[in-house]
């Protein structure tokens, strides 16, 4: 009997990994200061709870305000308030989206190997995935190295969510800006498996300090599945483990 690995990655870790790779990170007080480090990545593979600094419960607290129109929003005990104007410019982009739909992408990577990238669009509207972004400062182009509207036109389009472009709107709470990137399976698919393949090695080589149960689904074949039958997880008993050296 085989067994069959699949690891289940989440779009946003797929840039921090990224991130770590290229050694990526910005100057404070004269020292480099990187993006992701090594421990912050295997806090960030381990689930391990994030400190909700003032810089994330504004970006929540934003995402909700284009939502409902109110630009006035409390969240954990603060009242964010933003400029009603620049809410208003930015809500009609989103007006009639779906909110936080959830897309998954499953890819073989080999015959043992495959990985369940997914996560959660901010938004859908038409033919086209919004996520909307939060930053201190912006320059053009900001995400195009991002991983994630690979990820979620991918995982989409395989759910028969049919979208031809993905948008980052962007706000320093002053301006919005925006970033339109097309659908492009072959160079998505090249791209997210090559980073697959990259991030599964990293994790196997420190898997001793990996605590992440739903990491990593095992599973026993129960025949000879070819390669393209694994899509589809037909006739596999699975269960949810961490592999320990």
């Amino acid at each position: 009997m085989r067994i069959h690995k699949t690891y289940n990655i989440w779009a946003t870790l797929l840039n921090d990994f990224s991130h770590y790779q290229r050694e990526e990170g910005f100057e404070r007080g004269g020292e480099f200061v990187p993006y992701c480090d090594e421990n912050a990545l295997i806090n960030k593979l381990n689930r391990s709870e994030v400190l909700k600094t003032d810089a994330i419960l504004k970006g929540v607290a934003f995402e909700t305000s284009l939502q409902t129109g109110q630009t006035e929003v409390e969240i954990e005990g603060q009242v964010m308030k933003f400029d009603s104007d620049l809410v208003k410019s930015m809500s009609r982009i989103t007006e009639g989206s779906v909110w936080q739909t959830r897309v998954s992408k499953s890819i073989v990577l080999s015959p043992a190997i495959s990985v369940n990238l997914y996560g959660y669009m901010d938004a859908i509207k038409m033919d086209t995935g919004i996520d909307v972004k939060t930053t201190g400062s912006y320059s053009f182009p900001k995400f195009d190295k991002s991983f994630q509207h690979k990820v979620y036109l991918m995982g989409a389009n395989s759910m028969g969510i049919h979208l031809n472009k993905f948008m980052y709107l962007i706000t320093d709470f002053r301006e919005y800006y925006y970033e339109v990137y097309p659908y492009d399976p072959e160079k998505f698919t090249k791209d997210l498996t090559i980073i697959s393949g990259d991030l599964i090695d990293f994790i196997e080589s420190r898997k001793e300090m990996i605590t992440n149960e739903n990491l990593v689904t095992v599973c026993e074949l129960r025949s000879e599945e070819h390669t393209s039958e694994l899509q589809s997880h037909l006739n596999l008993v699975c269960r949810l483990l961490l592999e320990k050296k």
